[in-house]
């Protein structure tokens, strides 16, 4: 159980944290889970049994293999304009596609491993 002190400080912190206040700051804040899409979610729930899994998969990697190509032309112009600094971001930009393209080939084994076993894993 907290003591009473502790309730206290943990009143005044959370009234330091509240948010964006500003219908600008609002509008930002909505779009940084939004920078590139890919963290939108567009595999089916496993609780779909009978989903095509291997088809939602394959349309994800090729989701993601599009992404990657973007960030790779723009690093192709980055490197031509000398742009040294801002060629950095995007080489983080590519690094984090790998996640993506790790869970959807993940999904794919899934949904290949299910197949073979007529769906009794799911």
């Amino acid at each position: 159980m907290a003591t009473e002190k502790q309730l206290a400080a943990n009143r005044r912190n959370a009234a330091k944290s509240t948010g964006p206040q500003t219908q600008a700051g609002k509008a930002r804040s909505r779009m940084n889970a939004h920078r590139h899409g890919l963290a939108a979610e567009m595999l089916p729930s496993p609780s779909f049994v009978g989903e095509d899994w291997g088809g939602a998969a394959s349309a994800r990697i090729l989701q993601v293999d599009e992404a990657r190509l973007v960030i790779l032309s723009e690093i192709a112009n980055l490197l031509e304009q000398g742009a040294v600094v801002a060629l950095r971001g995007e080489v983080g930009k590519l690094a984090l596609t790998e996640r993506y393209l790790r869970r959807a080939y993940a999904a794919l084994k899934r949904s290949c491993r299910s197949e073979s076993d007529g769906g009794k894993s799911m």
